[in-house]
């Protein structure tokens, strides 16, 4: 079996959703000087960069299709993670005070699950074609 970068897409992902929080929010607390308003404008860009990014890297579309996809897909997932946290239905892990290991972890499950079910459909999508 051949490896390609499709095969290293989730660790991928993962790292995307570790990474870019944490950057984002460096930057806007750089820039704004307060800690609380850097982490408060920090989280949403957070959320979607990593997967606008992993959209625009694995789909398999014409550019603007690739980037329609992408841009909406993130938005679910966004949309998702804000419901989970508006509501509690996320877990708690008490890995640090703000909450940052938290959001990293429902980040990458809400958004896998919304990946892979979207490859599902690719998936079975062209296999319909096909036959």
């Amino acid at each position: 079996m051949k490896l390609t970068l499709r095969h290293f897409s989730y660790p991928i992902l993962a790292t995307f959703c570790i990474v870019s929080p944490f950057i984002v929010t460096v930057m806007i607390i750089f820039f704004s000087q307060d800690r609380i308003v850097g982490m408060k404008l920090g989280v949403i860009p957070g959320i979607l960069i990593p997967h606008l990014i992993y959209g625009l890297i694995f789909l398999q579309f014409p550019k603007l299709k690739k980037f329609i996809y992408s841009l909406l897909l993130s938005l679910l997932i966004l949309g998702i993670n804000i419901i989970l946290i508006k509501n509690n239905l996320i877990f708690k892990t008490n890995g640090d005070i703000y909450g940052y290991w938290d959001l990293v972890l429902i980040n990458f499950l809400s958004g896998s699950f919304i990946w892979i079910t979207f490859d599902l459909i690719l998936k079975k999508k062209k296999k319909t074609k096909i036959s």
